[in-house]
Parts: structure tokens; C-alpha cells; sequence
């Protein structure tokens, strides 16, 4: 897939309260995470990352994570899929235990080939400039107003490219920064 074919659906956008440590789970779609307030730590595919007001994290389905909590953490969630290929599931899709995973249920096998860091997990703090479209997003899946899926749509694909101008450009890695120069 490419960047310019994404065309998101959101199937879940909901602010939440984690108040304890979650268990190790796996998504059979795509999630978003912002964190609104509190500090904690997440935990990606055995790495462990710090996080504080403004971290936005990306996490591709078939990834696994776990929070850690020590006092409460408030969040943005968004569970997702990069296409429209899914949207007859519009109820939330819960998140399954390590041992319960089964592969054969990710709705989107998805494998961008023009911005290879889509395709794992992506962690950036204070990305603050994503708060206010995403509470917009929220608004609309909330309200759910005539086209409100098409306006998320469109904003959410905004959040994406912000997300990746920001990895990009602060990636340290070399192999990064010669795949964003050949394109």
C-alpha cells in the first residue's frame, strides 16, 4: 500500500481512563493511543517507552502492548483500519490475551512500501499539535452527524501524515533518512 491510498475508517474514538496496568494484548486492528494527562509506560513487542502529556503512539495490528500504570493515565483511543475495506464492522473490536491471538482474524494485513516506519510501531512525545484533531474526531464519532465518518476520515489521514513528517524528520536512523531522500 501507499501513503496516498490511505482512506481511514474509524471504528472506535473515545477518550479513556486507565487507572491499573493492562495485561499483554493484541489488536486485530490498528490503535492509536494520546496520552491527555498522567505518566506511565508502554510496553511494544518487549520494548519498554516513558510516557507523558503529548506522546502519540501507532501501534499496527498484531503488535503486542501493555500499559503500566502507576497512578491513573488518561488517553485518547482510536482503534482503526487504514481502509474502508472493513467498514461494515463498525463495533469496537476488543483486544485478545498473547495466548488467545489468533493471526487469521486481522481484519488488514496492511505493507506500506513507500513509508516503511507504518508498518511497526511508532512512539513520539510531545506530538501536542495532534490533540486538537483528534478531539475532533471524537466529536464526530460521538455526534454522528451526516458524513461524520467521511470528516474523520479525512482528519484522521492528517494525523497520520503529521505523525510521519514528525518520525521522519527526527529519525536518527540513516536507513530512515535514505528511504525519505530516494522517495
Amino acid at each position: 500500500m501507499k501513503t496516498y491510498e490511505i482512506n481511514p475508517y474509524i471504528r472506535f474514538a473515545q477518550e479513556i481512563l486507565l487507572q491499573k496496568s493492562t495485561n499483554v494484548t493484541l489488536a486485530y486492528d490498528h490503535r492509536l493511543f494520546y496520552i491527555l494527562d498522567g505518566n506511565g509506560s508502554i510496553e511494544i513487542k518487549n520494548s519498554q517507552y516513558t510516557l507523558s502529556r503529548g506522546t502519540v503512539i501507532l501501534i499496527p495490528s498484531g503488535n503486542t502492548y501493555r500499559f503500566n500504570v502507576c497512578k491513573a493515565i488518561k488517553i485518547i483511543a482510536l482503534n482503526f483500519d487504514y481502509t474502508q475495506k472493513y467498514n461494515n464492522i463498525s463495533s469496537f473490536i476488543n483486544t485478545v490475551k498473547q495466548e488467545l491471538y489468533n493471526q487469521e482474524n486481522i481484519l488488514e494485513k496492511i505493507c506500506f512500501s513507500d513509508t516503511l516506519i507504518l508498518n511497526s510501531p511508532i512512539v513520539i512525545l510531545d506530538m501536542h499539535d495532534v490533540r486538537r484533531h483528534l478531539e475532533h474526531i471524537i466529536e464526530e464519532y460521538r455526534k454522528g452527524l451526516l458524513y461524520s465518518n467521511e470528516l474523520s476520515s479525512a482528519i484522521f489521514k492528517e494525523v497520520v501524515i503529521r505523525i510521519l513528517r514528525f518520525a521522519v524528520s527526527s529519525s536518527s536512523s540513516v536507513y530512515d533518512k535514505i528511504i525519505c531522500i530516494i522517495k
